[in-house]
């Protein structure tokens, strides 16, 4: 008898105080009043493949901005980016992966970056077959100023726009995917940033 009462005041205290587990999986996207967001309709995944794009656009157009200093190519930028992520620098294997490229492709990649002077190579003292790739001071100086500039001018055309962002997130994103798409596709403009051409010092 004492066992059956303490189960039943064990599971009258489990109903009293719910689990609070959290929950797993995916969960659907909210609106602005609470009514989920349909997840494959396919605005929502225009919306996304258009702001991918624009984003693409957005970097190389920061890149032609700064051509005169910089003079980059993307992967070449996406390369200063990915060894700036680690104090430590990244090996060329995780910037190949990360780059999509092969091994030897991305080697090139990084030889061309030492002799602009943006990036050194040593071999890793902790597993002397890898190389570690590492920004010199000119390459976190040109990388710190363009993530800037960029993310400068993304807050910019999110202030600056006609009209306040849509409330409902569906609508937003495609909101801000027009907005960074315009800006993608409108001529360059002249960005001056420090960086280093060949060995021959900072240029301005």
């Amino acid at each position: 008898m004492s066992g059956d009462g303490d189960g039943g005041a064990q599971a009258r205290r489990r109903s009293a105080h719910p689990s609070t587990a959290p929950t797993t999986g995916p969960q659907p996207l909210a609106a602005a009043h609470g009514e989920p967001v349909d997840q494959s309709d396919p605005r929502l995944l225009a919306a996304i493949d258009r702001l991918v794009g624009a984003a693409v656009g957005l970097t190389a157009r920061m890149l032609a901005e700064a051509d005169q200093a910089a003079d980059l190519t993307l992967p070449q930028w996406r390369a200063v980016v990915v060894a700036g992520e680690d104090a430590e620098g990244r090996s060329v294997g995780e910037i190949a992966g990360r780059l999509g490229l092969a091994l030897p492709s991305a080697s090139r990649l990084v030889r061309r970056l030492v002799r602009r002077g943006l990036v050194t190579i040593a071999p890793d003292a902790r597993d002397r077959r890898r190389t570690l790739v590492r920004l010199t001071p000119a390459g976190i100086r040109l990388r710190g100023d363009l993530l800037t500039a960029r993310r400068e001018l993304v807050g910019r055309l999110l202030a600056d726009g006609p009209e306040p962002l849509p409330s409902h997130p569906l609508a937003a994103l495609e909101s801000i995917a027009d907005r960074l798409a315009a800006s993608a596709a409108a001529p360059a403009q002249p960005l001056v940033v420090e960086a280093v051409r060949g060995t021959g010092g900072p240029t301005t």
